[in-house]
């Protein structure tokens, strides 16, 4: 267990240990979901378009930006399916 303090400004420093863990890195992105428990669950938006490559079908000369909306589109589509809130 990891343990961070909030700001006035509402926002936190992930502690080390799970930023590795978790292979997180400046500019990924973090969903948080309230589960029916009432947990608070995270999701790490972390996967560079090469990790995606042969995943999605795109028409030739498709933008970075667009396979990365893409791919987030699809992550928060896999997360809402999984029943999180």
């Amino acid at each position: 267990m990891a343990k961070a303090k909030v700001t006035s400004k509402g926002q936190i420093t992930l502690p080390k240990q799970i930023r590795e863990t978790l292979n997180i890195k400046a500019g990924d992105e973090v969903l948080f979901a309230k589960s029916r428990e009432g947990a608070v669950e995270m999701l790490v938006i972390n996967k560079e378009a090469s990790e995606l490559f042969g995943q999605f079908k795109v028409k030739d000369n498709t933008s970075l930006e667009t396979m990365d909306k893409a791919a987030e589109k699809h992550q928060k589509e896999k997360y809402a399916k999984s029943g999180r809130d």
